[in-house]
């Protein structure tokens, strides 16, 4: 089963004029809670390669990007999910270090009640 999220254009710089940037992000589910009503698409690289099959159904010609400021829309993402991964990273490092202290606790308190059971039975 081909995995939902691939992206076959991960490793393409994927730019957009910098006037449409903000419509890619608001018809993109980029923020948890979006609503697929208001942004129907899961991610920009979606919103973009529905476009360019709009454009080639119409026939249209490709724009002279160069002329245009432009801004990377896959970029992002891959920052965003750095970011996530580094605090994943983080709290399971967290996780790990409250782990050794617990089985330590758990060791003491298991010590203690085999001292007190061998002081009540001897």
């Amino acid at each position: 089963m081909a995995d939902r999220y691939f992206n076959p254009f991960q490793g393409i710089d994927i730019h957009v004029p910098v006037q449409f940037h903000d419509a890619f992000g608001r018809y993109s589910q980029r923020e948890a809670g979006a609503v697929i009503d208001q942004s129907p698409f899961p991610r920009m690289v979606d919103l973009w390669f529905m476009a360019v099959c709009v454009a080639a159904r119409l026939n249209l010609e490709p724009e002279e990007i160069s002329r245009y400021e432009t801004r990377k829309i896959i970029e992002e993402t891959f920052a965003t999910g750095e970011t996530l991964k580094d605090k994943l990273n983080s709290m399971q490092d967290a996780g790990n270090e409250l782990r050794e202290g617990v089985i330590s606790l758990r060791e003491k308190v298991d010590a203690n009640q085999k001292r007190v059971a061998d002081q009540i039975g001897g």
